[in-house]
């Protein structure tokens, strides 16, 4: 029994050591409690996996060119309070890759409700970027905003690395696809893009719109993605009419009535002139309106990169 209490204690005091810098204290503790310890040689769990990176980060740095010691200091303002959104709804920090955020929901603590976890970290982290450029453009420095990836997907979690140094990280082509999705979002001119399995988990508490379907390179199944708007019931009238009408041309898209589709696309901008989804299917609606897909055409695009 002395053995086993010992043996007990030591298992405690390394995971306290070994996620003190990804998780909240009290969540540390909450699964050392419940004897939750996850698998450090690695286990296969369902959770969602979340990617972030700055727009224009380059542009904004350069500003610094001659005073590195102050980019720091804004990068870790930055890191820190999205991280802190993250970390308020139980997330797990996987890592930093320079400004951009990586971070797990679901593990090494089980959440059944790990996608919306995800969601509202998310929509914490945006509201958070939203002040800091408030504050930016204030001190005169250049404008930036965050882009979001969300996939959940059965992933392979533990740590991983080397003799040296390893990480608790997760592996598989779900992280893959949040990070691609996070990236299309300059395509769409979206801020935060979720895949499939992410929104049937949390549809009942989300708002969002179906932007398209899509096809990861290397892959031949498609997939549908979703824009992550609001918490149900928080998205404004007048965005849910701009999303009602990019529904309705989606759909004609899709039949290829490019030219009727443009049509609802263009009221749709001229009542809300900064959307993005509208103006990038607007876009591609006037292309194929003047020059039609190949007869093999299926209405899905491709994430090349």
């Amino acid at each position: 029994m002395a053995s086993n209490h010992l043996f007990a204690r030591r298992e405690a005091l390394f995971i306290r050591q070994a996620f003190s810098r990804y998780m909240e204290p009290r969540l540390i503790e909450q699964m050392i409690e419940e004897e939750q310890l996850p698998r450090l040689d690695g286990e296969e769990r369902e959770l969602t996996a979340f990617f972030s990176d700055v727009r224009g980060f380059s542009t904004f740095s350069e500003r610094f060119r001659d005073n590195p010691r102050a980019l720091v200091r804004v990068l870790n303002q930055y890191l820190t309070r999205v991280s802190t959104a993250l970390l308020r709804e139980g997330g797990c920090l996987d890592k930093y890759i320079g400004d951009a955020v990586v971070c797990l929901f679901g593990a090494p603590i089980s959440h059944s409700d790990h996608a919306l976890r995800a969601c509202r970290g998310a929509l914490a982290a945006q509201a958070e970027v939203e002040r800091l450029r408030a504050e930016f453009r204030s001190q005169g420095l250049p404008d930036v905003y965050t882009r979001i990836g969300i996939n959940t997907a059965r992933l392979f979690v533990g740590n991983f690395g080397s003799e040296q140094f390893f990480d608790y990280t997760a592996m598989g082509d779900g992280m893959n696809l949040a990070s691609r999705l996070e990236g299309a979002n300059k395509a769409y001119g979206s801020l935060i893009m979720i895949g499939p399995r992410t929104y049937e988990l949390a549809r009942e508490h989300i708002e969002v719109r179906e932007l398209d379907q899509v096809r990861v390179a290397g892959k031949t199944e498609a997939v549908r993605v979703y824009e992550l708007l609001a918490l149900k019931g928080e998205l404004p009238a007048e965005k849910r009419e701009t999303v009602e009408r990019y529904h309705e041309a989606l759909a004609l898209y899709r039949q290829g009535r490019f030219g009727d589709a443009v049509a609802v696309l263009e009221t749709g901008l001229e009542r809300d002139p900064r959307d993005g989804p509208t103006a990038a299917l607007l876009e591609r609606c006037r292309k194929y309106a003047r020059i039609p897909p190949p007869a093999s055409w299926d209405g899905v695009a491709s994430l090349d990169k």
